[in-house]
Parts: C-alpha cells; structure tokens; sequence
C-alpha cells in the first residue's frame, strides 16, 4: 500500500465480532467486514466490542465476546489473507471503574494497554484523575478511542497528561488534517482504526487513505503503533 511501509497495516478499533454488539449483527456481517479488510491489505484487526459497565457484567462480556472469538476464526479459514483478529474491547469509563479489578480482563491481546471510550459530553477532574490512577496506580496504559470526537479542550487536557490517543481515519478527510497532525508529529496519536459498525464498503478505504496520510506525517507510524501494542 502506498505510503504504508511493508505489509503491517492494523486497525486499532473495529466492531467486528459477530453478536458482540451493535457493530456486528452476525457472521455474515462479520463475514463482508473481514472480506473488505483484506482487501484494504489490513493485517490485523483488534477487535473492541463495546463493554458499558453500568449495564454489563464482566462475566456476560467475557463469555459472549469467547463465543464471538470462535465464531470469527472459524470465518477466516475462508477468507484469503483474513486480518489476524486480536481480541480486545473498548470500555466506557465510569468514575468507579478504576476502583474494580476487572480492568486487565478488557485489554489488548496480552498486553497491559486498554481502550478507553469517554462521555461525549463535558469530562470532569473526577475522571482525569480515574484515568490516571488506571495508569499510575494498576499499570496499565489507556488509551483514548476516537478522540476525535472529544472537544479541542478534552484533547489539550488528555494531552497535557500524557494519555495515548486513537484516531478515528474519517477524521483525517481534508480540510481536517491540520488539527491533528501536531498529535500525530509528536507520537501521541499511537493508533488509528475505522471504528467500523456493520459493513459499510467506504470504512476500509476511509482507513486505507489515512494510513497513508499518516506515514507521511509521521513515517514509521504503523511499525511504532504495533510495537506499542505488543503486535
């Protein structure tokens, strides 16, 4: 793919197990998803079911997203150059989260990264200070998701306190490329993912263009988001 070195080409947020959740209604959504990554060239897909702690149990999460996991491999042997499908989950932060122990349960394959989803709407000190103790007190690393749908203040703030940030790939369509590329310059942008919910044709190729965008502004971006995942 032009602008992408190699063949490593990873979404980093994608709703793509069957029955997980509302990303994905079943296997032959799953099935189209897969389809339209590998022809993306995509070479992994970390698979971020939605977790909303106030309605769901760990437990309920846990076995569906198994049943999905299993579902999926049996999709790929059919699929020529199917993504490696990682499984991880993009979890909705609470204030009382951090204080449970469940955190490592939701993170990225077997590393200590975990996908944090925020309130669309204003973000208080209570929880800038939950996401810091997530970091400094259990040793794991957040990561925001979809940042840009945040206000300029949130991404100053997460900024100033040194959180990892994902990028969703429609929000590098031009004219809106300025406002991100100090975050990708500077490494704070460490993921970027189509986000994908059902399987819309355009998501991959959304993805596919702003990886490219991405390697131009910060080349080596793919090898360094891999490494940080553990990938």
């Amino acid at each position: 793919m032009k602008g992408v070195p190699g063949k490593l080409f990873i979404d980093a947020h994608a709703h793509i197990l069957p029955a997980a959740d509302h990303g994905c209604d079943g296997t032959q959504t799953a099935s189209e998803q897969l389809r339209l990554a590998a022809a993306a060239g995509v070479t992994h897909i970390i698979a971020t079911s939605h977790f909303y702690p106030q309605r769901d149990t760990a437990e309920a999460f846990l076995a569906r997203r198994k049943s999905a996991l299993e579902a999926i491999a049996e999709i790929r042997k059919g699929i020529e150059g199917a993504p490696l499908v990682i499984p991880a989950a993009e979890v909705y932060m609470t204030t009382e989260l951090y204080e449970t122990d469940i955190l490592p349960l939701f993170c990225v394959g077997g590393s200590r990264v975990i996908l944090i989803e925020l309130s669309s709407g204003y973000i208080n000190d209570c929880v800038y200070r939950a996401l810091t103790d997530i970091r400094d007190r259990k040793g794991l690393t957040p990561v925001i998701a979809h940042v840009d749908r945040y206000a300029d203040t949130t991404v100053r703030r997460l900024s100033e306190l040194y959180f990892p940030m994902q990028l969703n790939s429609t929000a590098l369509r031009f004219p809106h490329t300025s406002r991100w590329r100090p975050y990708i310059q500077s490494g704070q942008i460490t993921a970027l993912g189509s986000d994908i919910h059902g399987a819309a044709r355009n998501s991959y190729r959304s993805l596919r263009a702003a990886a490219a965008t991405v390697e131009k502004l910060s080349p080596g971006f793919m090898r360094r988001s891999a490494d940080f995942f553990g990938i």
